[in-house]
């Protein structure tokens, strides 16, 4: 029988007291390692057969997700750095009825596993066998080719006590009272955890947007700003999470810091997006349907459309809020160019970036230049670069706050 959003927890009475504990909510004190010889993937006349090793058993959850088709597995906990990449890879994924993967830190104490699958393949059973005598433990997956219309109907994750509503991340929101005159930055360093963004080698885009958004706290520090980071290690945060961090966080502006690739053409230098419905340019259409799309492969997915009146009011609430975004985008860019960082040969670009749609504060998504690029990558490694880039934009801050004051008070008038 297929499990609806196959919602699967562990309570082995071969369990030690302990053990059960862990299942039953607490956090175990030890992650499971992946075990590769007990790893792999089988296909099979009609579905196909997934097996993930586990060096102990852990409490777990199997469900399906549409737009992409996706088989998403969480944990509480594994360390899937304890296999290479390349070799878990090897393992589960053959390229046809599975694409890609992705797997790491989802947020504390959760880890999570994505496949990316061609076919609407349903869970059809889910369980985990124990070994008496190692204590390994061994995840099968099976699963069974459905209609892409029963496909939907059993996707979406299912919720309980062991496996509640994903929350946003591990987000430091001040409080609320704020030292007078401060300015408050939100940066949101994107990517993270399971998702580590582009890929350069051994590079990965999550740890430079989080190398770089640190650099940029201290230097907006230094001038007297308050700064609030959507993470500050590596964990994954959703789109909606990071929005809603920002309005808790009561923030001023805020500035998601992203590095991308390209996987056709040639790009180098740094740039600054706004929101727009329609996008400036095909790159920067097909580059907000990537930061969108590597979202939902991370296993979230995007909330339903606003309805007409909520829709309405951010509509008026963004047309406020464009031209401070849009003087914010100006003042970045020229304080880079002053400050002697690389700049695209467009330096300002629109995009429907879901990322940017906060509507009551000045939002811009700044690309700090091109992982595909060889000197955009060498540039993105560098710590001097880092450093100097980020007081560059902390003057860029400097310069928007004065103006945007200045044309306060005039509004006022």
């Amino acid at each position: 029988m297929i499990l609806r959003a196959a919602l699967v927890w562990l309570l082995l009475t071969a369990l030690p007291a302990t053990a059960q504990q862990g299942v039953a909510g607490q956090a175990f004190g030890v992650r499971a390692a992946i075990v590769e010889s007990l790893t792999g993937l089988s296909r099979q006349w009609g579905g196909a057969a997934i097996t993930l090793g586990l060096s102990q058993p852990v409490p777990y959850r199997a469900y399906t997700l549409v737009d992409p088709r996706r088989i998403v597995l969480d944990f509480r906990e594994v360390d899937f750095s304890t296999l290479p990449r390349e070799r878990l890879q090897a393992a589960l994924v053959d390229g046809r009825r599975v694409t890609g993967l992705r797997a790491g830190p989802y947020r504390e104490g959760w880890s999570r596993l994505v496949l990316q699958i061609t076919e609407p393949l349903a869970i059809k059973s889910l369980a985990l066998q124990t070994d008496e005598d190692s204590g390994a433990a061994q995840l099968r997956l099976q699963l069974e080719r459905v209609s892409g219309e029963e496909f939907a109907a059993l996707s979406g994750p299912a919720l309980s006590d062991a496996f509640p509503q994903a929350a946003a991340g591990p987000v430091a929101v001040p409080k609320p009272e704020r030292r007078a005159g401060a300015l408050r930055v939100l940066l949101d360093p994107g990517h993270g955890g399971v998702d580590p963004g582009a890929v350069a080698g051994d590079v990965h885009e999550a740890d430079i947007v989080l190398s770089f958004a640190r650099a940029a706290r201290d230097a907006l520090r230094r001038r007297g700003h308050e700064v609030v980071l959507t993470r500050d290690a590596d964990v994954f945060v959703s789109l909606e999470g990071r929005i809603v961090a920002a309005r808790d966080a009561q923030a001023d502006l805020m500035i998601s810091i992203h590095a991308d690739a390209l996987e056709e053409g040639f790009a180098t230098g740094a740039q600054i997006y706004t929101l727009s419905p329609e996008a400036s340019s095909e790159a920067t259409r097909l580059l907000a349907e990537r930061h969108s799309r590597d979202d939902l492969l991370s296993g979230a997915d995007l909330s339903a459309q606003d309805d007409t009146v909520a829709s309405a009011l951010m509509d008026i609430a963004r047309r406020e809020t464009a031209p401070r975004t849009d003087a914010l985008a100006n003042a970045l860019v020229d304080a880079f160019r002053a400050g002697g960082v690389r700049l695209h040969k467009r330096p300002r670009e629109d995009g429907a970036f879901s990322v940017l749609k906060a509507p009551d504060m000045p939002a811009v998504l700044l690309e700090l230049g091109f992982m595909s690029s060889r000197q955009d990558l060498e540039r993105l490694v560098d710590p001097t670069w880092r450093a100097n880039t980020a007081e560059a934009l902390a003057a860029g801050v400097d310069s928007w706050r004065a103006r945007d004051a200045t044309l306060r008070a005039l509004r006022r008038q």
